[in-house]
């Protein structure tokens, strides 16, 4: 366990360093660096790092590895976020940080960011989220995105993520930004339209709590007013924000930094967007009572790293809460809901009879689990590409507490489960350990749907059996199951070319 960590992050607008000690009442923060940087409008404006800012990172990079090796830090991670992994060249940058710094440097997903930011989140309110019994909306803030994610009894529903951060807008009405005269009001059209399918996220049922994270929080919180609360956020009134909008738009940049001293120069820019935003999601929301936490990845790590159980317990609720997340877009497209049901009953029938032999971990069963929920996407958009459609939905589809790679094997499963999966695998996979991993669960799943093929459920019962190289499934049922058996025979196949054994079909009669 480690009592003293180090982390650097390089965002879209700053690089920061903390090192951080575990404590008796919590973490203690030992030492703390920033950096301003422009990576985002760099990044947003022309699609790379230019070679003054990249050797000007390397160097702030390097100072504060020594920093950090010279604090006795037992660990030091350097992250950099999403979106300055949208850089064309950022492979180039990160080689040269790694090459100069001797060090690795790790770029998360937007996933891994999401995640980290609810973990967090939920860990900072205690019970409000994990156990509370509420509908809320969580809404996390970046220079370049928005995502929103519905909370509801506990488990994390649904999420919808738009690039409506402020370093995005900006380049995107720069062109016009200069001959306007009322930029406000167009920015508050663009936001009108960016926020439309808020309204079908929420649906019908009331939101009781709006948590919102930002970078911004501590400096909206400092200029209304506001105090944290028992909860670790900062609690404000909707009305406190239209008033702050206002005194903005009637002092103008110069006298707002005149009259609040804690802003810095581009500050004034990011709340004339990020504010009128908070405010839609209030009106939108119906809620008066707005929680704000203040949220940077490099604070989310250090809390996270020194809470290492309560941590591990986060991350298994996600876990939970991805399986929900797929069956609320199962539902989404049309799937039939008691054959998915079927498909996920027979499957992990399968699975547990092959677990111990074949090395199947409860992550791959956690994958067979989503996939068997998610295979029929596509025949609701494609009936003709279903396997195509449905995979090419799942990796562009926000799926709550899955990972960026178990997205794309959930993808890869569902794509390979119609026609032949290995050439399917071979154009969508270039790992060899990945393509066999889906593999198995591509082949438990095609006789877990042969199984169900007429989506009428005759299987009344079903018992799995491995021995001497034999897999053989026996079916109890009262119904005809010929067009079952001619599907098993057809895709038992793939069992034995990824598996290895014979696979033998059972089916017993039995009377009505």
């Amino acid at each position: 366990m480690i009592k003293r960590y180090a982390v650097i992050s390089i965002g879209s607008t700053r690089c920061e360093l903390i090192v951080g000690q575990r404590g008796k009442s919590g973490v203690n923060i030992l030492d703390r660096a920033m950096f301003p940087l422009d990576l985002g409008a760099q990044i947003y404006a022309k699609g790379v790092i230019s070679r003054a800012t990249s050797s000007a990172l390397g160097r702030i990079v390097r100072e504060y590895v020594s920093i950090a090796e010279s604090s006795g830090a037992q660990r030091l991670d350097i992250i950099a976020t999403s979106s300055v992994g949208e850089a064309d060249n950022w492979l180039y940058v990160r080689d040269q940080l790694s090459f100069s710094t001797g060090k690795s440097i790790r770029t998360m997903t937007r996933e891994e960011e999401d995640a980290l930011s609810i973990r967090y989140m939920a860990l900072r309110t205690g019970n409000l989220i994990v156990k509370g019994t509420d509908r809320n909306l969580l809404t996390m803030m970046t220079g370049g995105t928005m995502t929103l994610t519905i909370c509801e009894n506990g488990m994390l529903t649904d999420t919808h993520h738009t690039n409506i951060g402020y370093l995005k807008i900006q380049e995107l009405f720069r062109p016009m930004a200069e001959s306007l005269t009322r930029y406000d009001d167009l920015l508050l059209e663009f936001i009108d339209t960016r926020t439309r399918l808020i309204d079908e996220i929420l649906g019908s049922k009331p939101v009781s709590n709006l948590l919102i994270a930002a970078h911004n929080a501590d400096l909206i919180a400092d200029m209304s007013g506001a105090s944290a609360g028992a909860d670790g956020c900062y609690h404000l009134l909707a009305s406190d924000l239209e008033k702050l909008i206002l005194e903005i738009e009637n002092l103008g940049p110069e006298q707002t930094l005149q009259q609040f001293p804690v802003m810095e120069d581009d500050d004034y820019d990011v709340l004339r967007h990020t504010l009128p935003l908070y405010l839609k999601l209030a009106e939108q929301t119906g809620v008066s009572h707005i929680r704000m936490l203040q949220m940077r990845v490099g604070d989310a790590l250090m809390q996270l790293s020194f809470h290492v159980t309560e941590d591990a317990r986060l991350s298994d609720w996600m876990a939970g809460s991805a399986y929900q997340a797929a069956i609320r877009l199962s539902k989404k497209y049309r799937v039939d809901l008691k054959h998915a049901e079927n498909l996920e009953k027979y499957a992990l029938r399968i699975f547990k009879s092959l677990k111990k032999h074949y090395g199947l971990t409860k992550d791959d069963e956690r994958c067979l689990r989503i996939a068997s929920r998610l295979s029929d996407i596509g025949q609701f958009v494609a009936e003709d590409h279903q396997g195509e459609t449905a995979a090419w939905l799942i990796g562009r589809s926000d799926i709550t507490g899955l990972s960026n790679a178990e997205k794309q094997r959930v993808a890869l499963i569902c794509g390979g489960l119609r026609g032949d999966f290995e050439a399917v695998l071979r154009e969508a996979c270039h790992d060899e350990s990945e393509k066999l991993a889906a593999a198995k669960l591509i082949a438990i799943l095609r006789l877990a749907k042969a199984l169900d093929k007429s989506h009428l459920g005759k299987v009344g019962k079903l018992t799995c059996r491995f021995a001497d190289g034999v897999f053989t499934v026996t079916v109890q049922t009262e119904s005809d199951f010929q067009l079952e058996t001619y599907t098993f025979n057809r895709n038992r196949s793939a069992m034995q070319r990824v598996f290895g054994v014979d696979v033998t079909l059972r089916v017993r009669r039995i009377a009505r």
